[in-house]
């Protein structure tokens, strides 16, 4: 949780949103939803960020429908 806590400080300080949300079936099962309203804020925010993510970096944009 200290690892998580430490990336969402560095997210929220870098004009990112950060989300994590665990598999209630699953203790420990982890997935960061990160986003910001531009992708090179988000870009920079992902290569500074502390410790690994929970999976790999990416970065999506919105498909219009």
């Amino acid at each position: 949780m200290e690892r998580l806590v430490a990336r969402a400080a560095h997210y929220r300080g870098a004009n990112c949103r950060f989300w994590v949300f665990e598999d209630p079936g699953l203790r420990n099962a982890f997935v960061e939803f990160t986003e910001a309203d531009d992708a090179a804020i988000l870009a920079a925010a992902i290569a500074s960020a502390p410790g690994p993510g929970s999976g790999p970096p990416r970065i999506y944009q919105e498909v219009e429908l």
